[in-house]
């Protein structure tokens, strides 16, 4: 087949956008009955352009908009008449004036305009297989897979506002390649009725390179051109190759009785170019077994299973996936020290690392029933021994962390799947789909030197006996009503003289001084259950389907909540509205505390107070589909014909209005940008 596509999607924010056009060929040739030959080639073709920073940065229009206070106007007024300032062309004059608190130098609106974002990238995706038959049942394939990426990018920082004045463009160009070779030869086997064999043996090679080059330039010369050429100064020049390697032989058998009983057996054997040679190999295996329990003579009179399957796998898989190609190699950095070359440390080598190995086990029943329901109860644990982990060092090295293997984490849970058709009257029917996921994790084990003090890392705590999830922050127990300071837990452990609150009773273990509080446990960010539902309405040739996610439990860190409800009063930002309920007289009772200037305040630092349920609903998506009757569609020349209308995430139910609870398991919440987009589609599908 030959197909080709084209999309121009203009994004939401201004002078944001995205291009792609996209061509594909499937051949295949029986050159003789034992041997065929294919191919699938595709070529891409991207263009995107954005804001040139995300993140929280002034630059991110989503951020600035929502973080600056709504007091100060886009755009310079009168400050007698309000009327607009203009310009001698009559145009309006954006506002970043010196005297605004908030990035005084900066108008997201304007920067949008004035700087540029520019990202260009070709790929070629190349696969071909050669299939020989020499003998019943036996396979012999060579595949080969080469991909290529070309991608360039151009980023310009304007000469009139902004990070610099004096103009900068920054350029970078990159080409990435693997080529992947895979030989399997493949064996099937029946005898007689019952019995069913099958059996694979392969090789695999896996080559990787990539290379970048970037170049920067300041100070614009005369007008504004997109080259290096019209710059004057170099600010930076740098170039990188990374290469990765990665070899794998592997085996797999299945046996099949009857159609009731089956078996399968799979082992590899992987090397990886990450570690070192003492230890880039890895063995893994699994085993899985099913039965198929609707089979067996004892169930032909039961009629009312449709299917009724017990199944079960245990299995490992090795991950090497970190940030460097070299981790097992110290590595140094150049650099320039008053005009003399220069070496430093830029990452320690561990020799010793090796092969992160993921065990999988799973037990699950499969039915069907009244020829209405189906569905699957399955019961998982995965664990990851010898996890592969960024080692924080001590600042004195001079080098951040190593990569290590340090610990053991396990997940595990409960997956429930159900359908069913619940009406159907003449051309009208009804069904419903519904998932729903239980999950927990728990740090199984940690390095000796963390095992009794933990790891800190963010809002969270890594101990054993927890969960890689678990917030870890400071506790706080409300407002005093008598001054309207926050009030935390003291941690007398650390501080054994200091005074609480009072001296008897439960306040005698409060404090309002936040450098005395004590962290504790708060929680989890995984939510108690999540899942997702549909259903589908359908009459005739007309469709109509909900998509729907939800969770229920579990609790999200508002960080973006914090920042508004701050009580600095230089900054310039905006501020929540639940800052009217801040405590404002003696013997008020309100669970916002007083706001002033005061550095001891602490009535912002993090805390349990910003944890919020994340009980969510989501609406992912309604669909309208009609299909022309085919006897319409065949008077077109056509073999068929589809309209669909279509909208995308159209709301979002959460505890705080504006709060996404579905953005990762980390559950915090601290920076804005792009929010998932509302998006309304309509497609016209024509077959021939």
């Amino acid at each position: 087949y030959l197909s080709l596509n084209y999309l121009n999607e203009r994004g939401f924010m201004i002078e944001s956008g995205y291009k792609r056009y996209n061509l594909r060929a499937n051949l295949s040739y029986d050159i003789r009955p034992w041997l065929t030959l294919g191919t699938n080639i595709g070529l891409t073709h991207t263009r995107s352009e954005g804001p040139r920073s995300l993140g929280g940065t002034s630059a991110n229009g989503a951020h600035f908009s929502q973080t600056v206070a709504p007091i100060y106007p886009i755009h310079v007024h009168d400050p007698l008449t309000g009327a607009y300032v203009l310009d001698d062309r009559g145009n309006r004059i954006y506002d970043h004036s010196v005297t605004r608190p908030y990035r005084k130098n900066y108008n997201t609106i304007e920067l949008a305009y004035l700087d540029h974002n520019e990202s260009l990238r070709d790929a070629l995706m190349g696969r071909a297989h050669l299939d020989i038959k020499p003998i019943d049942g036996l396979k012999l394939s060579l595949q080969v897979a080469y991909d290529q990426t070309n991608s360039r990018s151009k980023l310009r920082y304007n000469n009139k506002t902004g990070d610099n004045p004096q103009g900068l463009l920054e350029m970078s160009v990159g080409r990435g390649t693997t080529l992947t070779f895979t030989q399997l030869a493949n064996y099937t086997k029946k005898l007689g009725k019952d019995h069913e064999f099958e059996g694979l043996i392969a090789h695999e090679s896996y080559d990787l390179e990539n290379f970048g080059m970037s170049g920067s330039k300041e100070f614009l010369k005369f007008i504004v051109i997109d080259e290096l050429s019209n710059y004057t100064k170099v600010r930076s020049v740098n170039s990188s190759t990374d290469v990765y390697r990665k070899e794998s032989y592997f085996g797999r058998f299945n046996y099949n009785y009857s159609d009731r009983y089956n078996l399968s057996l799979a082992y590899r054997r992987d090397a990886s170019s990450r570690f070192h040679k003492n230890s880039r190999w890895g063995n893994f295996w699994a085993v899985g077994a099913g039965w198929n329990i609707n089979s067996e003579k004892f169930m032909k009179n039961v009629s009312w299973v449709n299917r009724l399957k017990l199944r079960g796998s245990y299995g490992q898989t090795g991950n090497d996936g970190l940030s460097g190609y070299y981790p097992y190699q110290t590595t140094y950095s150049s650099s320039n020290n008053l005009d003399e070359p220069g070496l430093r440390v830029a990452h320690v080598g561990n020799t010793d690392l090796t092969w992160e190995t993921q065990i999988t086990s799973d037990v699950a029943l499969e039915f069907g029933l009244f020829d209405r329901i189906d569905g699957t109860i399955e019961v998982f644990n995965k664990e990851s021994k010898d996890l592969l982990f960024e080692y924080e060092l001590a600042t004195s090295t001079g080098v951040g962390s190593i990569d290590r293997n340090i610990g053991k984490i396990r997940n595990y849970g409960l997956e429930l799947e159900l359908g069913a058709k619940i009406l159907r009257i003449g051309d009208f029917s009804w069904s419903l789909r519904a998932n729903a996921t239980w999950l927990r994790n728990k740090i199984v084990k940690l390095p000796d030197l963390n095992r009794e003090e933990g790891i800190i890392v963010g809002t969270k705590k890594y101990m054993e006996g927890h969960s890689l999830y678990d917030y870890f922050v400071y506790e706080y127990l409300g407002v005093d009503p008598a001054d309207g300071k926050a009030m935390y837990r003291l941690d007398r452990e650390k501080n054994p003289d200091e005074p609480g609150l009072e001296a008897t009773g439960e306040r005698a273990t409060y404090t309002k001084n936040g450098e005395k509080a004590r962290k504790h446990y708060a929680g989890s960010s995984i939510p108690d259950v999540y899942g997702g539902f549909s259903t589908n309405f359908r009459y005739k040739d007309i469709g109509l389907n909900f998509v729907f996610a939800y969770q229920i439990g579990g609790k999200s860190y508002d960080g973006l909540y914090q920042s508004m409800m701050s009580r600095d009063l230089t900054s310039g930002t905006a501020m929540h509205p639940d800052l009217y309920r801040a405590w404002r007289k003696p013997g008020q009772v309100t669970d916002v505390p007083r706001l002033d200037a005061d550095p001891q305040n602490f009535s912002t630092m993090t805390s349990d107070r910003w944890l919020i349920s994340s009980t969510a609903l989501a609406l992912k998506s309604i669909s309208m589909t009609y299909d022309l009757p085919k006897h319409f569609a065949k008077k077109l020349g056509v073999d068929g014909v589809g309209l669909t209308f279509a909208a995308e995430n159209l709301f979002i139910l959460s505890k705080r209005r504006g709060l996404n609870p579905f953005s990762g398991y980390t559950g915090v919440h601290g920076t804005v940008g792009y929010a998932a987009a509302r998006t309304f589609t309509t497609t016209l599908n024509v077959t021939f």
